[in-house]
C-alpha cells in the first residue's frame, strides 16, 4: 500500500479493458469498501475518489461483516 500513488491509480483507471487479475483485485477492493463491483462503478466512483488510498489504509478489519 505504501508504494501505491495517484499515478498508479490513474493508470488502472485509464484502462477500459483491464487484465483479469487487475479487475478481480479491484472487485475485491470494492467489496471491502462496500461498493458495487461492476467495472464502470469501480472506474468512476472508486478509482476516481481522491481519498481512495487513505480509505484503504484506514480500513478496520473488525468493522467488516461477512
Amino acid at each position: 500500500m505504501d508504494k501505491l500513488n495517484r499515478g498508479d491509480i490513474g493508470e488502472i483507471k485509464s484502462n477500459n479493458n483491464p487484465h483479469a487479475l487487475v479487475k478481480y483485485t479491484m472487485e475485491c477492493v470494492a467489496i471491502l469498501l462496500d461498493e458495487k463491483t461492476d467495472w464502470d462503478h469501480i472506474k468512476k466512483q472508486i478509482l476516481g475518489d481522491a481519498s481512495l488510498l487513505s480509505r484503504l489504509k484506514n480500513l478496520k478489519g473488525e468493522n467488516m461483516t461477512l
